[in-house]
């Protein structure tokens, strides 16, 4: 990794596309293909419920949030329903 990044407010797809070009010496389209790939990797195994494993960075999995009842932020009388939704949590 280079010494120095100016790192924006916000590292976005182009910006890791433009840096993986810059650091590896590839054209911006071969790095776009290598992260579009990554991505749908990481997409693909999420969506099967895999645990993605990087070691010295962290942890994704898809964890179950059971359906829940709520109050309605706008109207604490009413009680709102909040159905059971997969989530990707990060450890």
């Amino acid at each position: 990794m280079a010494k120095k990044v100016a790192f924006p407010d916000v590292i976005t797809k182009a910006f890791i596309v433009d840096h993986l070009a810059a650091e590896l010496g590839t054209k911006k389209a071969e790095s776009e293909r290598f992260v579009n790939a990554f991505l749908d990797l990481f997409k693909a195994a999420l969506k099967k419920k895999k645990e993605i494993r990087l070691v010295g960075f962290g942890t994704f999995k898809v964890d179950r949030r059971k359906a829940r009842k709520i109050k309605d932020p706008r109207d604490p009388s009413k009680i709102l329903r909040v159905k059971a939704k997969n989530v990707v949590k990060f450890k």
